[in-house]
């Protein structure tokens, strides 16, 4: 309670204020012409006046100036004309013409003729040529009050022959025709300066206003693109645009250069999109809370206007005479927002004392705006709501450039401490890495050194089981015993062999597999291999084919005894994967000369083939391509993969070119 009345007693003082600005600028506006004296002339004295009765039809525009003429000089010969000086007053109704006539000196030329006028149509003549025209687009004077006054800018020719000007008038509003202020001719340029200096205020605040709307356009765009939440900023720029064009055309600057009634009409809409834009602003930032009270005022400031657009339609009110209501409607507007804020903003007064306050000047200006027009019937009581709209604008303007600051300045924090936890995260994840790696390599090495001691000592007892199966086989006369010793020697080999590979696997893992390169004879490489592998190919009665180039050296350098393993393995499983047919062992010098020489290996065969997805399994350890099929043939699913890593080592790599049921090709290159 206690704030609430501190609240109403600011809202007071605000109201006192704006009223005082006002009625100041009112007192002073007829000293406040910014026209040097020297350039100014009264235009006031030698008019001749008639009043032409029943002239006019009501609802039309003025007759041509021809007839008006013709109805003027029989007035004039009646004598029904007078002399008369400016400012005058007279009576007129709605079907009546009234002419103002006087001749215009030649030293006036290229100047400006104004006048004021109110609620009339106007037309001005000069040597029977239209100069100035205006339309005044309003209902009939039903409600006991005459419109706002309009200023009108007459631009003389630089050149006219005699100078007969012609001043007509006509009006639904009674006396309105027949009212007739001071005139003044003046230049062009100083109109323009007058006119501005005299409202340099009210521009002002105009510019300020749409200044603030500029930034409101421009703190939006930022929020779209940095991808901040939506704080209303387009409603409120919207607010300021409407309400800066409202009070621009308020300052009838606009007049000396065309007739601007359609403005004074766009200006009314305008008023009426006050309170709507406000009240969607206020609903983008407040909805979460009091979504149900914004989005019945919403309801309430749509049907507000549309049903004044209604009345206008239908001509029983003028928008211009339900501008209090519009006002009334922001007010509304603002004093649901200010409950709203404060409401929001329990526990957090400093983040709701400036938009309060700012909510409060603007209701405060718009109360003082409509107290103005009310007891003082005068037009400058729109300055208080234009002086707080622009006091508004600005605290809004602020208030919004701290608050998109500081939600930026939050958002590249949180940034920095994701940056940072991310940091630590990868730090601690490099850590277990290394942990990991380390883990790795001591199992690895503790692996490897496993399979070293027991390869070799099952080695040992193998080979004795072998040299005793080899002297059973040997000595023994018997058949059956050497069909035995037969089948103990080949699972002992098959055995010997595993070992072997699950030996070389592990040093080539741990990375303890070392080429040795030494002097050796090809001839007798070839001779060996092909000596290995005919005895089985025999026993499966296939051809094995052993083509070697003539060109190639006799005598290498290089790691016979992994070249040998290679080949061996190679010429091994096409032999066990081959049924029927033939089995091709190819070598050949690809280039050659004294000090080098690059070979080209190739092994070929009419196998079962290797369909092509199965071709990346040929690389994994441990793995046999169609298990189901080939279970029959013995492998560990290491050679493979043994003889691609040992190439590696070596600097070349195995190319493979297989068709399924067909046969496949393996080759490679070594310098």
């Amino acid at each position: 309670m206690k704030n609430l009345r501190k609240l109403a007693g600011v809202s007071i003082l605000l109201i006192l204020v704006f009223m005082v600005i006002a009625l100041l600028r009112y007192q002073n506006e007829e000293e406040m012409s910014m026209l040097p004296n020297q350039i100014e002339l009264y235009f006031n004295e030698g008019w001749g006046m008639a009043c032409l009765t029943g002239a006019h039809a009501p609802g039309e525009g003025l007759e041509e100036h021809g007839q008006i003429g013709k109805l003027f000089y029989d007035a004039l010969a009646e004598g029904n004309c007078q002399e008369v000086s400016l400012p005058f007053k007279g009576n007129s109704s709605g079907e009546d013409i009234v002419v103002f006539r006087n001749t215009l000196a030649g030293d006036h030329a290229g100047q400006t003729l104004s006048f004021p006028s109110r609620g009339a149509d106007v037309r001005v003549v000069l040597d029977d040529e239209v100069i100035y025209q205006y339309s005044f687009e309003g209902d009939a004077y039903t409600r006991g009050k005459l419109p706002e006054s309009n200023e009108n800018y007459v631009d003389i020719p630089n050149v006219f022959p005699k100078g007969d000007l012609w001043i007509e008038l006509c009006s639904s509003y009674p006396d309105a025709a027949a009212s007739l202020e001071e005139a003044k001719i003046e230049t062009r340029d100083m109109v323009v300066i007058g006119l501005v200096g005299n409202n340099i205020v009210d521009i002002g605040c105009c510019l300020l206003i749409t200044i603030m709307a500029i930034i409101m356009f421009v703190l939006a765009v930022i929020r779209r693109y940095t991808c901040q939440p939506d704080r209303g900023e387009l409603f409120l720029g919207l607010t300021g645009l409407a309400a800066g064009i409202y009070c621009f055309i308020g300052t009838d600057t606009l007049s000396i250069f065309y007739n601007v009634h359609a403005a004074y009409e766009m200006q009314e809409y305008l008023l009426l999109m006050l309170p709507l834009l406000l009240t969607l602003y206020f609903e983008r930032n407040l909805n979460e809370k009091y979504s149900r009270r914004f989005s019945l005022l919403a309801w309430g400031m749509s049907i507000h206007g549309a049903v004044q657009i209604l009345l206008q339609m239908a001509g029983l009110w003028e928008l211009e005479e339900m501008a209090n209501i519009s006002a009334a409607a922001v007010g509304v507007v603002c004093v649901v927002a200010i409950v709203s804020l404060i409401q929001s903003g329990r526990g957090r007064r400093y983040l709701t004392v400036l938009p309060v306050m700012s909510v409060l000047v603007l209701l405060s200006g718009g109360i003082a705006n409509v107290m103005m027009n009310t007891f003082f019937d005068s037009v400058y009581g729109n300055a208080a709501g234009q002086y707080s709209m622009t006091v508004f604008g600005i605290m809004m303007a602020v208030l919004h450039i701290l608050q998109i600051s500081r939600e930026y300045r939050a958002s590249a924090e949180e940034k920095v401490r994701a940056a940072q936890r991310q940091n630590a995260q990868l730090a601690q994840a490099k850590q277990d890495a290394d942990m990991a790696r380390q883990e790795a390599m001591a199992a690895n090495e503790a692996k490897g050194k496993f399979l070293a001691h027991m390869s070799h000592e099952i080695r040992t007892p193998i080979n004795a089981v072998l040299g005793m199966d080899e002297m059973i086989l040997r000595e023994s006369r018997e058949q059956n015993i050497k069909e035995y010793a037969m089948d103990i020697y080949t699972a002992g080999q098959t055995l010997l062999s595993l070992i072997n590979d699950i030996l070389d696997f592990s040093k080539i893992e741990s990375g303890k597999m070392e080429i040795v390169p030494v002097e050796y004879d090809i001839s007798s490489l070839i001779h060996d291999l092909a000596n290995m592998a005919s005895q089985r190919a025999a026993e499966k009665k296939i051809q094995l084919i052993v083509e070697a180039s003539q060109d190639i050296p006799s005598r290498l350098y290089g790691d016979d005894v992994r070249i040998r393993q290679v080949l061996t393995n190679i010429l091994t499983n096409a032999v066990k994967y081959t049924q029927e047919g033939t089995v091709w062992l190819r070598v050949k010098a690809i280039a050659a000369d004294s000090s080098r020489a690059r070979l080209w290996f190739e092994v070929e065969d009419t196998g079962i083939g290797i369909k092509e997805e199965d071709l990346p399994k040929l690389s994994a350890e441990f793995e046999r391509i169609e298990e189901d099929r080939n279970r029959s043939i013995e492998g560990t699913g290491l050679g493979m993969s043994i003889t691609i890593q040992l190439l590696e080592l070596m600097g070349s790599r195995i190319q493979v070119e297989s068709v399924y049921g067909k046969g496949s090709r393996f080759y490679f290159e070594l310098e």
